[in-house]
């Protein structure tokens, strides 16, 4: 070897070596060789990688550290590491210039792995330069749960509590519902629940079915952010139920009922004069020509043998809303205008009774006293009963009738009916107009009514302790408020309709008023001719009987039967219920809440009858009443016998009171258009029963 001074190697040059050897001999040999020196002063380098390049929390990667040569003087206290642990620094055994470690985030601060400059060397003394290395952390999506009322829209975003500890901007890529992938800023249908979309930057919007509650499929959806880095998590939509308000319609009542009135045999309500003719009455009761003088009075104190022999009489009638199982009773009182025996066993024999027509037209005839059964000169009185077979509108016509001749006059006195259920009496039974349903079909709906007297009765429902009812929506149909005996003036009724979905609940109310009178004079003017009747202003029941008549009933709350003929009726203030009767009539209820009723046999025979209405106002709640005329109708055929023409702001009502054939009653309405209740027959019915202004049965 040959030493050379160090400062000839610093820097790169090239040397001569000559070498002088001799032998034994002496020889002298000598040997040149030249030599290359090159310095070393390059610094080494490295190169940090990882496999994977994206962490999650807890994940691991291993970290490769590749040098450009082989140093040292390099270990772990080397490297700098944020966002997690390195361990295992190991040199590779068959590259020295390799080193791994394996990195496990924490998943709570971005990642790097440094190697500062100067922390190493090559074998050469040249410090090394350093290397660093960044991880991308897993961005962190976090479950999310939403609720929402029914019927509201929900607005959200799911990026709110999802992370990212790189701070990289984080975009919705997909999601996913009932296994079917969608990309973000789809819109997306769910079946009988609602729509969602979901966009990228996270916001959404749910727009639930209308009325639907409950819990939506679980959405899972994936977030990335922008790196390598994806996650998913779910989020959970509830729809909280909501019950929705009902919808209540009432309607004010009003009821005026026949109170206590006089009739006798004779003329103009006296005890004197004649009365109807057995044809004119048997007429305008409907009965077969001739029914009066088909049946024998049962003896009593006394004995007419045969037939009873009908000359003539009145009658008054009563109409009783009643149902299947009530009784109605009338307190009677006969005064007995048959004197002598002998007259009475020849034939003079007066007498009452009373026909009863059911809902259904039927008819039924109680014999209720006579001369003969009392004795001459002898009054009688008592009470008549009688029980209802079927639900609906009953009449009461009370008939007197004179024997063999018209002499002698006999009255009869008849108190107001009342109406016995389970044993309790009752005045007057009212149909009440109130309609109620829920808007959603999940949700379930109770009735409550306030303001009914202790003494009076709902004919459906449960009374309360507090003395309120409670009742169904399906026992709002055909409810009736049977009243106190007696009760005139007003009652104000209070309806809440309170729905129920799930926990929730809502309440809607309305009151209405339920007038009550009775007439309190009888009018007896009426008879076979043409007349104009005037009553008072007291609460008259007017029988205008035969002829075509003017009746000017002036104020107070009237009722009115315009009997045959072709009638005109004034019914002048008050809440008034006009009868037409047979014939062509014109009707004018004035001023108050009034009800025009039809009865069964006020129709026409060969050709329509047709009646007018000059002044039916709703606002007034003015009613029609078909109930005793339709025959077999209720809310789903009732299109079979009702149609309406309009025709120069008038409306007209076809009548089949069978529902079948021709047309038997027309019904017109001055000024009236009600195409403003519907646009087809069906509608303006519906609209006009749920209003009150329309009564059918059914």
């Amino acid at each position: 070897s040959v030493d050379v001074a160090g400062s000839d190697l610093a820097a790169d040059t090239e040397f001569d070596v000559v070498v002088t050897s001799s032998d034994a001999a002496g020889n002298i040999v000598d040997s040149t060789g030249t030599s290359t020196h090159t310095l070393d002063e390059a610094a080494p380098s490295l190169d940090i990688t990882s496999n994977p390049t994206t962490l999650g929390a807890n994940e691991s990667a291993t970290i490769t550290f590749t040098f450009s040569e082989q140093v040292t003087g390099f270990d772990a206290s080397d490297i700098a590491v944020t966002g997690g642990v390195l361990t295992g620094l190991t040199q590779d055994a068959n590259n020295p210039n390799i080193w791994t470690a394996t990195f496990i985030a924490n998943g709570t601060a971005a990642i790097s792995i440094t190697v500062a400059n100067a922390s190493y060397s090559d074998f050469a003394g040249n410090a090394g330069n350093g290397d660093s290395a960044t991880i991308n952390n897993t961005p962190v999506a976090n479950t999310n749960s939403y609720t929402v009322n029914e019927d509201q829209v929900l607005i959200g975003n799911v990026l709110t509590n999802d992370a990212d500890v790189d701070g990289n901007t984080l975009l919705v890529q997909s999601f996913v519902i009932n296994g079917q992938t969608y990309l973000a800023g789809s819109d997306v249908v769910i079946a009988n629940q609602g729509t969602l979309q979901l966009n990228a930057n996270g916001t959404f919007t749910f727009t639930p079915e209308t009325n639907w509650s409950g819990t939506l499929p679980t959405v899972t959806y994936t977030i990335s952010d922008g790196k390598g880095g994806t996650s998913s998590a779910t989020f959970n939509i509830a729809v909280t139920a909501i019950a929705d308000a009902a919808t209540l319609q009432v309607a004010d009542v009003t009821s005026t009922q026949v109170g206590a009135t006089t009739i006798t045999t004779g003329a103009n309500g006296t005890q004197s004069g004649s009365g109807l003719s057995q044809a004119s009455l048997e007429q305008a009761l409907g009965l077969a020509s001739g029914f009066l003088d088909s049946f024998a009075a049962p003896a009593g104190v006394l004995n007419d043998p045969g037939n009873i022999d009908a000359i003539d009489g009145n009658f008054t009638s009563s109409t009783v809303n009643l149902n299947a199982g009530m009784s109605v009773g009338f307190n009677w009182g006969f005064i007995n205008g048959e004197n002598l025996v002998t007259e009475i066993q020849q034939g003079y024999n007066d007498f009452i009774l009373v026909i009863i027509t059911a809902p259904d037209g039927t008819k039924t005839t109680q014999l209720i006293s006579s001369s003969e059964f009392l004795g001459a000169a002898v009054n009688g009185n008592g009470t008549f009963n009688f029980t209802a077979t079927q639900d609906g509108q009953y009449q009461f016509d009370w008939v007197i009738i004179n024997g063999r001749d018209d002499g002698k006059d006999s009255r009869l006195n008849l108190s107001a009916p009342t109406i016995t259920v389970d044993g309790v009496t009752y005045g007057d039974m009212v149909n009440l107009t109130i309609n109620a349903a829920v808007v959603d079909a999940s949700e379930s709906l109770l009735i409550t009514i306030t303001g009914v007297p202790g003494n009076a009765l709902l004919t459906a429902g449960i009374k309360n302790a507090d003395g309120s009812w409670t009742l169904t929506p399906e026992q709002l149909e055909g409810l009736s408020l049977l009243t106190p005996v007696g009760f005139n003036g007003q009652l104000s009724l209070t309806v809440t309709a309170t729905t129920t979905d799930g926990a929730s609940t809502t309440s809607v109310s309305d009151t209405f008023t339920v007038d009550l009178s009775q007439t309190s004079n009888t009018v007896s003017s009426g008879n076979d001719t043409s007349q104009t009747i005037t009553g008072s202003d007291a609460g008259d029941i007017i029988m205008a009987y035969g002829g075509n008549d003017i009746v000017n009933s002036g104020a107070g709350n009237d009722v009115i039967y315009g009997g045959l003929g072709n009638d005109t009726i004034n019914a002048g203030s008050g809440n008034d219920v006009l009868f037409g009767g047979f014939g062509n009539d014109t009707l004018t209820g004035g001023t108050g809440a009034d009800v025009f009723a039809w009865q069964l046999g006020d129709q026409g025979t060969g050709a329509a009858a047709v009646d007018v209405i000059k002044d039916f106002n709703t606002a007034q709640g003015d009613v029609i009443d078909l109930r005793d005329l339709l025959q077999g109708e209720n809310s789903d055929n009732i299109t079979d016998y009702l149609s309406f023409s309009i025709s120069g702001g008038n409306t007209t009502i076809n009548i089949k009171h069978t529902g079948a054939g021709n047309i038997t009653q027309q019904i017109t309405l001055e000024g009236v258009d009600l195409s403003s209740f519907g646009t087809d027959t069906q509608a303006i019915i519906d609209s006009l029963i749920n209003s009150g202004h329309l009564k059918i049965d059914g």
